[in-house]
């Protein structure tokens, strides 16, 4: 049998059994048709704001990071640098939240503790 031939039978075996199966046709038609229709239709009700000059954060010397003290069990006292950036209202107000976490975490039970600890 040649190739042309087994190709022409493939195809004839795909045709029967999409022409079988209508409802799953359709919908492999319709499916991808409304969800594009779907997206365009949101693209045009968002409010698109160009801004011509791109956003700048101020700048600040790494040898100026925040510090976390870190107190354990050992005489030792251990210090973090907690580093984020861009430096804002916001993000300080976050930082803040994700340090008490850690402080509440490292200050909890000794599990947790000992892996903190570990990771130094």
């Amino acid at each position: 049998m040649g190739i042309l031939t087994q190709f022409y039978l493939l195809q004839y075996k795909n045709w029967k059994l999409q022409f079988r199966k209508k409802v799953v046709t359709t919908f492999e038609i319709l499916i991808p048709a409304i969800l594009c229709l779907l997206m365009v239709s949101i693209r045009r009700l968002v409010v698109v704001t160009e801004y011509p000059e791109p956003q700048t954060f101020k700048t600040y010397d790494i040898d100026g990071l925040p510090n976390v003290t870190v107190y354990s069990l050992s005489p030792v006292i251990q210090t973090i640098g907690l580093a984020y950036t861009p430096q804002t209202a916001i993000t300080s107000q976050i930082m803040a939240g994700v340090y008490g976490y850690l402080h509440d975490a490292y200050n909890g039970p000794s599990i947790i503790r000992e892996y903190l600890t570990s990771l130094l």
